[in-house]
């Protein structure tokens, strides 16, 4: 069976020499089209599809979309499974891509000018904004389509998980996009609090239960010398950490009766609740302020980013975080490549979020789906452009293509046909996780991904998958996807230019101290007087559609 390590070298020769360029084109091309012939990768979707789609030497589409997570491997470079797809649909993808940070700004400026605009592009600002584009005549309308041309798709949405129909379906009764389906993530890869249980192993400390546990076990991690290094360099809790912290620090307010993260707005029996404005609220900033101002959050509370987290996991100074369960083994894997002393023994485990005094605890569920992605006017051939998104979303195939990656380069099959990872996936040479080595070939892309609770068993640890099982029974459905209105995203949007910003600014002033938590109730009516109230309404306006619907 033909070698991924060796591919892996092989793939990124020096740039400089145009001879090993050609070399690797050359060999590429011979393995994709051996792949084409292998019996083991016959077509196997749901629906019969006639591929190649269309003829490679002449057919290409455009996509725009985030760049890869893994910023080394770009999709606008060759990327073997990404090739492969070209090759067996007969279309060439142009990726228009832009690092996932400044997608949206940037793509929001392409779209208001209407111009040279993409085949196929992910929507910016997600699911809300999709209406307003179709409004406007640049997304089109795609059930027709759907129904003629992709029979995969068509069954998924409105058979086999009529859910994503309902989500998909505009006010106007048409359907514009397709998106990320989570639900196999959902059930199998959770997000929630991860801690150094073999620095608690160190100190004699037990899981902690409830937020005087967890003040506890953090103040243990500060003063113990968990890491053994003989210095105070320990941070005790840390977190990727956007606008203003509260969706991974706030997996620690089901302690106030909150439900975590602390995302601004929940459903409480079709009534749109404002947590900002709830009792335990308040409760919860004074207990991360004690935090912060005993040095048991990171210094730099309010300026996390993700290459940050990892890099500090990797220095063996982290003992708490709130991130998805695959981080477990990351992190563990990063900090045995930085050769820190301890870093052997690095053990994150996903532990439950602390309990109110009642007992009871709120994790709020990912959403069913994730990045829209629309076919726009500028489209040369939306039925070329349908059946391709209907291959790698809808069809066994494609899907199963996107998420593992080809047979010899990321995986094999046993003797029962079950794929099993390669060591160039599961113990990766240069420390990638999983996820992370899948993407560096062009698999398990953030894109059209319709990920299955198999492949998902396949990528978190035997571990993290049953602690995430715990935390499902605690799990809550989050706010209902609802599409937005052109005229009500226009008034969010002038609402929120001036509230987000304000309680974005005031919740980590309050955190970090520069703003006593006596000026609470006041910091809570001048939101409402900025319109705070409008706003809730407007959500509340969309709850009461989404259930009408």
């Amino acid at each position: 069976m033909w070698n991924g390590a060796q591919f892996r070298m092989k793939w990124k020769p020096d740039p400089n020499h145009e001879k090993g360029e050609i070399h690797m084109k050359k060999e590429l091309c011979l393995f994709l089209a051996l792949l084409l012939f292998l019996p083991s990768l016959s077509l196997a979707a749901n629906e019969p599809i006639e591929l190649p789609i269309g003829d490679y030497d002449t057919d290409k589409l455009t996509v725009a979309v985030y760049d890869n997570y893994y910023a080394a491997a770009s999709y606008a470079d060759p990327l073997p499974v990404l090739e492969w797809v070209e090759k067996r649909t007969g279309i060439q993808i142009d990726w228009d891509v832009t690092v996932p940070s400044q997608y949206d700004e940037i793509m929001r400026v392409r779209l208001a000018a209407g111009q040279d605009l993409p085949d196929i592009v992910q929507v910016p600002g997600g699911l809300k904004e999709v209406y307003k584009y179709a409004q406007q005549g640049i997304l089109l309308p795609l059930d027709d389509l759907i129904r003629e041309y992709a029979p995969n798709l068509a069954k998924l949405i409105w058979e086999d998980m009529p859910e994503l129909g309902r989500i998909y379906t505009a006010p106007d009764g048409h359907i514009y996009h397709i998106a990320q389906n989570y639900d196999g993530g959902n059930k199998v890869e959770v997000k929630g609090l991860l801690l150094r249980t073999d620095w608690l192993d160190t100190l004699g400390l037990e899981q902690p239960v409830t937020a005087d546990d967890w003040y506890h076990v953090l103040k243990a991690f500060k003063e113990g010398d968990p890491n053994g290094n003989g210095l105070a360099d320990e941070i005790p809790m840390t977190a990727f950490s956007t606008g203003n912290g509260l969706e991974e620090y706030g997996y620690l307010a089901t302690a106030f009766n909150l439900a975590a993260p602390v995302t601004k707005y929940i459903d409480v029996d079709g009534v749109a609740v404002n947590q900002y404005e709830q009792p335990g609220f308040k409760d919860f900033l004074s207990f991360l302020n004690k935090l912060y101002s005993e040095g048991l959050l990171d210094p730099q509370y309010s300026t996390g980013d993700e290459a940050k987290l990892d890099a500090m996991c990797a220095k063996d100074i982290v003992g708490a975080s709130a991130h998805y369960a695959t981080k477990t083994d990351l992190w563990a894997g990063t900090a045995a490549k930085a050769g820190n002393p301890n870093s052997a023994k690095a053990e994150y485990h996903l532990m439950l979020s602390p309990a109110n005094p009642d007992g009871s605890i709120r994790i709020i569920s990912r959403a069913l789906t994730g990045f829209c992605y629309g076919i726009t006017r500028d489209c040369k051939d939306p039925i070329k452009a349908i059946k391709w998104l209907d291959y790698i979303y809808g069809s066994d195939e494609g899907r199963d293509t996107l998420l593992y990656g080809l047979e010899g380069l990321t995986y094999t099959l046993d003797a029962d046909g079950n794929k099993v990872w390669m060591d160039n996936i599961a113990s990766n040479p240069d420390g990638l996780s999983i996820a992370t080595a899948l993407r560096s070939v062009g698999a398990f892309p953030a894109q059209f991904t319709n990920r299955t609770v198999e492949f998902y068993k396949m990528i978190v640890s035997k571990s993290a998958a049953e602690e995430g099982e715990i935390l499902q029974k605690y799990m809550i459905q989050p706010f209902p996807q609802v599409m937005g209105l052109e005229d009500e995203l226009d008034r969010i949007a002038s609402l929120n230019a001036d509230i987000e910003t304000y309680e974005n600014e005031m919740i980590q002033k309050f955190v970090m101290g520069q703003v006593p938590l006596t000026e609470f109730d006041t910091f809570i009516q001048t939101v409402k007087a900025m319109g705070g109230d409008e706003l809730t309404q407007i959500y509340q306006d969309q709850l009461d559609r989404y259930y009408q619907k």
